[in-house]
């Protein structure tokens, strides 16, 4: 569920600073369609699940921490770790071992 594409370091420059250069992915109009068709089944997944686990699986991928998600959710931070790791579980499970967003 990474929002941002990294960026690959390249070798340090003659200024002493580290460069970077975009990932090597062709984007083709079938790898454009792959991709909304994985995206789909993720959120497929991501609807069917308990709503305690979509949230704070949202939470979570909008970048908040895990004690903010405890805030937020007025839930102990336990709770918290264990609704996200219980909610990649299940799109995993529903997904199948081998599929891969990326």
């Amino acid at each position: 569920m990474a929002k941002y594409r990294r960026m690959r370091p390249v070798l340090e420059g003659d200024d002493g600073k580290t460069a970077h250069q975009e990932p090597d992915t062709k984007v083709t109009p079938e790898y454009v369609f792959d991709r909304r068709l994985r995206l789909e089944r993720v959120n497929q997944a991501f609807l069917q699940m308990p709503l305690k686990y979509q949230q704070a699986l949202e939470l979570w991928s909008d970048g908040n921490s895990y004690p903010e998600i405890s805030e937020i959710l007025d839930i102990p931070l336990g709770t918290v770790k264990s609704h996200i790791r219980r909610g990649r579980e299940m799109i995993h499970r529903k997904l199948g071992s081998s599929f891969d967003i990326d």
